[in-house]
């Protein structure tokens, strides 16, 4: 009931764009100072939250924006348009919910998995149906991520597990295979370049192995556990450390190629996008680290995450309420645009597109002012499509 009720309600009152009739809330950002820099805003609106109900986080995967909130609800947003999809309550209150993972099942189904502190959940991306949803025999500690017919998480039992879905009919999952590590594993698993299944563990490891059969390929160790989620590129995997470094490995090997000193411990991971991988840490803000050498090309003292790439420039959110357009190789300071209210901003680095959010629920996505305005028709056109695949384009 939750999840139509929220969502009927959300698509019709929404605002997504200058041409629909409902009226706007209040911006979350300069829209003066932003569009001097060359952005504009490209749509906005505000998720229907219940009383007493804020966003405690949010995670954009392909075309989709999940914001999950502190009493255990889940808004799927559609990224182009900022339509809501659907809403569910998938936990109790202040329970853990992970980052989300996208994958295709075995009978070619575009599927989300959701793991909560109790939980697995996989359910349909467009609709928001659960499809399955089956308790856990260890105590769930990392995000999950997917494959057609399996799945993988970490524990705070210091194992790493494989579970098979033989078919969204059955009510558990089963164990596929384990690995013993040497300590909880919290940070989200991840596919490098090239297949292969990469975890860390708070007892400092880096594992890499097999997805189908758990075969040995490397580890490597350090001083300090690790707490944020590793980040591949097409040469390597980065790694945070609360040993305050981060690391290069080599993807086939797991050789070290380069460390990065920091002057207190990383507890978040990294961000890689166009040669750079982004860092936060509490003593030192922002920092820009080349890839191919490890040296930092820039660092902003308060600046919190990456919001964007765009071309030769990065959008970067600071700790005191602001987005800052800087040269992406040398870290200057182009433009600055007034956020006072934004919670926080999405890490997109597949466009140019900067996605804030309040923690009350207030959406705001810009774009290059060169991107042709969001149409009348096209909000029509997607809200007729969607709790359904996107359409194929034509052979």
């Amino acid at each position: 009931m939750f999840a139509s009720l929220i969502s009927l309600f959300a698509v019709s009152m929404m605002f997504v764009a200058p041409e629909v009739e409902s009226p706007a809330p209040p911006s979350l950002v300069d829209e003066a100072a932003l569009e001097q820099s060359g952005f504009v805003r490209y749509w906005s609106g505000r998720l229907p939250l219940s009383d007493g109900e804020s966003v405690r986080s949010a995670h954009l995967v392909d075309e989709n924006i999940y914001f999950i909130s502190d009493l255990g609800g889940v808004y799927a947003v559609e990224a182009g348009t900022g339509l809501i999809r659907w809403a569910i309550n998938l936990s109790e209150p202040y329970l853990s919910i992970y980052k989300p993972h996208h994958f295709r099942t075995a009978s070619d189904r575009n599927v989300v998995v959701f793991a909560t502190s109790s939980k697995v959940n996989i359910l349909d991306r467009y609709t928001g149906e659960i499809l399955a949803s089956s308790g856990l025999h260890a105590a769930e500690g990392s995000a999950i991520i997917a494959q057609p017919d399996a799945l993988f998480m970490g524990s705070y039992d210091g194992r790493f597990y494989s579970l098979y879905m033989p078919r969204f009919a059955s009510k558990k999952l089963i164990p596929r295979w384990e690995v013993v590590t040497d300590g909880p594993v919290t940070a989200a698993p991840i596919f490098d370049g090239q297949g292969r299944l990469v975890f860390a563990s708070r007892g400092g490891k880096v594992y890499a192995c097999e997805p189908g059969d758990k075969t040995y390929l490397w580890s490597f160790d350090a001083d300090g556990p690790i707490l944020g989620d590793p980040a591949g590129g097409p040469d390597g995997v980065y790694v945070a450390r609360m040993d305050r470094s981060l690391y290069k490995l080599e993807g086939t090997s797991g050789e070290k190629l380069w460390q990065s000193r920091f002057p207190w411990p990383l507890s978040e991971g990294p961000v890689f996008v166009a040669r750079t991988v982004y860092q936060y840490c509490e003593k030192t803000g922002l920092s820009a680290i080349d890839s191919e050498t490890g040296k930092v090309r820039w660092r902003i003292d308060n600046g919190r995450s990456l919001a964007a790439h765009s071309g030769d420039r990065d959008i970067v959110h600071t700790t005191d309420g602001k987005l800052l357009m800087v040269d992406h190789t040398n870290g200057e300071v182009l433009a600055i645009i007034g956020a006072p209210t934004v919670m926080s901003c999405l890490s997109n680095i597949t466009d140019n597109a900067i996605y804030a959010y309040s923690a009350g629920g207030e959406l705001f996505c810009a774009k290059p002012d060169s991107v042709p305005y969001l149409r009348r028709q096209q909000i029509l056109a997607a809200r007729a499509q969607l709790n359904q695949p996107p359409k194929q384009p034509e052979a």
